[in-house]
């Protein structure tokens, strides 16, 4: 089948992966501060003399007040980027919606409190981002301190054979239950396993450069709390390259988020709505729970080394490939890899049209059709299968117009007649 390759959008070329596209946007990693900056410069702009000027003001203010807390504190994070980027946009209609405030049309969108289709106006729609703002701060700042604290003197590198240990400790293992995630930018493998009474465990664990990143992660889910986040998650602690945040000891779905180097781990008690256990097989649930969880963390720590070169990591080889096409040419990539390697590609624009895919048992063979003119960046993903170490190889092509101009076909992507 063919599959368009979108920005920051992966094609699923391997049946094995899965794609989240929430983790996708959290790659666009801008600078927080600059993003901030832009919030404040377009809430200056929004006019004072508009029915609903004194809200406007209140929404300006707030924006600011948190703008230079997040300047103050030098926060930066991918997660709390989405957050301010949703703000600006919301403040980009709110200006676009006040450039003509002596129109008649204008002053009867602003009596609708500038509804939209949905029938929830742009002021209660920012209203609501600067509320997930203020959570998604929490969250950040939360982890700022705990990193801050628990920041390694030494960085090391996790190198644990994860699936050994979903082996030898998870109640009905089946590798084809797993579902693993890469990118350029990290690997994620989510697995569950059910307890005696019938209630399931469920672990999320990523792979990033370094522990800072993984941190990054930990505010990630904290921001999607619907309560207050000490409310919830009572319990903190650190080591040297270590976070973990519990839920509160009666919690009835008890999480942990936990980070250990270049590790993250999000790890939940799901118990079954139907399920009439008593209170004795509940707390073996919980019981199970915990013990699964401490193991895989000593697990991981034990694993790792002090070297990113030592680790169990993918060296793929990508072999040549010219630095010009035109549109509607083919493009064949080849990628040498290792045995036992999980694989995916991503594109970051719309330039080239996956085609087709062949492996001749020691090389990939990714082929491409030109479709829209300009730099075309491409990258090729891979993780081992066992430790889910991760790599890319990244390259970039510049695709030109046809070289006959007096004739414009369009392009012939195989497998579509």
């Amino acid at each position: 089948m063919i599959q368009l390759f979108r920005r920051r959008h992966k094609s699923n070329i391997s049946s094995d992966l899965t794609y989240d596209p929430i983790h996708s946007k959290l790659e666009r990693h801008e600078n927080t501060l600059d993003l901030a900056q832009k919030v404040q410069n377009q809430a200056s702009q929004v006019p004072q003399d508009t029915a609903q000027s004194q809200y406007l003001s209140q929404c300006r203010e707030q924006v600011s007040s948190m703008m230079k807390l997040i300047q103050d504190l030098k926060l930066d994070s991918p997660s709390l980027n989405l957050r301010v980027n949703a703000i600006s946009d919301i403040m980009e209609r709110c200006l676009a919606r006040s450039a003509d405030t002596q129109s008649y049309r204008w002053q009867a969108k602003i009596r609708r409190l500038g509804r939209d289709q949905k029938g929830s106006s742009i002021l209660d729609q920012l209203k609501e981002a600067l509320a997930l703002l203020e959570m998604e701060l929490q969250s950040v700042k939360k982890i700022k301190t705990l990193r801050e604290k628990a920041t390694p003197k030494s960085k090391a590198y996790s190198n644990a054979d994860l699936t050994r240990f979903f082996e030898n400790n998870m109640r009905g293992w089946n590798p084809a239950n797993q579902h693993v995630n890469i990118s350029s930018k990290y690997a994620r493998v989510d697995v569950s396993t059910e307890t005696e009474a019938g209630d399931v465990i469920h672990l999320t664990i990523s792979f990033k450069p370094d522990f800072e990143a993984a941190c990054d992660d930990l505010a990630s889910y904290l921001s999607s709390c619907s309560q207050s986040i000490e409310q919830i998650f009572p319990r903190s602690s650190n080591g040297m390259g270590v976070i973990r945040i519990d839920t509160a000891p009666k919690h009835p779905a008890p999480i942990i988020l936990w980070a250990g180097h270049n590790v993250s781990v999000h790890a939940k008690l799901l118990p079954l709505q139907t399920s009439k256990s008593t209170p004795p097989s509940r707390n073996s649930s919980r019981e199970s729970f915990y013990s699964l969880a401490d193991k895989l963390f000593r697990y991981i720590l034990d694993g790792c080394v002090q070297a990113p070169e030592n680790s169990t990591t993918p060296k793929p080889k990508k072999g040549d490939t010219p630095e010009i096409i035109h549109i509607g040419e083919t493009l064949s990539v080849d990628i040498i890899y290792e045995p036992k390697c999980l694989y995916d590609a991503e594109c970051d624009d719309d330039k080239l049209v996956y085609a087709d895919f062949k492996d001749d048992g020691s090389q990939y063979t990714f082929i491409f059709v030109a479709t829209e003119e300009g730099q075309a960046s491409v990258h090729f993903n891979f993780a081992n299968a066992r430790t889910f170490n991760f790599t890319s190889v990244d390259f970039k092509i510049q695709v030109e117009p046809r070289q006959n101009t007096t004739e414009v076909p369009a392009p012939v992507i195989p497998g579509t007649t």
